[in-house]
C-alpha cells in the first residue's frame, strides 16, 4: 500500500502505532516527570487529597481502557511542557481529531477533578513525548506529518496462484 493509497485517519494511525510501541521506558519517564512549577498548587492539593492516588490510578487506566490510544495522544497535543493549554489553543491543535474522540476528551476534561487532571495529562504528555522520539527520532507530531507504516499484522495476504504445474506427478 502506497501513501497515496493510505486513507487511514492520522490520529488512529498515528495512536495505533504509538500504541504497538509503548514500552517500559516511556511509563518510567512519564512516573519521573514532575509538575512545573507554575502548578504547584494542584501538587499541594494532591497531596491533601487522601483519595487523589485512587483517582489518579482509575482515570490512567480508563486511558488505556480498549485499543486505541487516541486519547493519550489528544491530551498530549492539548498540552506545552506538560501543562494544558487554553481551551483556544487546543481547538486548534484538536480541529481534526474524530468527534467522537473530542466528545470523550471534553468528558475527561469536565469530569475528572481538576489537580488530578492535571498530574494525568503531566504524565500523558511526557509518554508520548518519549514514545515519538523513541519511534521516530523527534517529539513532535501533526495530523499534517506522514503516517506511520501500516503494522506487518495488519497487511493482507494475497493468494498468489502457481504459475506452473509441476512437471513430473508421482
Amino acid at each position: 500500500m502506497g501513501e497515496a493509497d493510505d486513507d487511514r485517519d492520522p490520529w488512529y494511525a498515528e495512536a495505533q502505532a504509538m500504541g504497538d510501541a509503548l514500552g517500559p521506558r516511556d511509563f518510567d519517564v512519564a512516573n519521573a516527570a514532575e509538575l512545573p512549577h507554575e502548578l504547584s498548587h494542584h501538587a499541594i492539593a494532591a497531596d491533601e487529597d487522601d483519595d487523589f492516588d485512587q483517582q489518579f490510578d482509575e482515570w490512567w487506566d480508563y486511558l488505556f481502557d480498549g485499543d486505541d490510544q487516541c486519547l493519550l495522544l489528544a491530551i498530549g497535543a492539548s498540552c506545552d511542557e506538560g501543562v494544558l493549554l487554553p481551551w483556544d489553543m487546543r481547538a486548534v491543535r484538536l480541529q481534526t481529531l474524530p468527534d467522537e474522540r473530542l466528545a470523550q476528551l471534553h468528558w475527561i476534561f469536565n469530569s475528572c477533578p481538576r489537580h488530578v487532571l492535571v498530574h494525568v495529562a503531566n504524565a500523558v504528555y511526557w509518554l508520548v513525548r518519549s514514545e515519538r522520539s523513541r519511534r521516530r527520532g523527534h517529539p513532535h507530531w501533526s495530523p499534517s506529518m506522514a503516517l506511520p507504516p501500516v503494522p506487518a499484522y495488519e497487511i493482507e495476504l494475497s493468494f498468489k496462484p502457481i504459475r506452473s504445474w509441476p512437471k513430473h506427478w508421482p
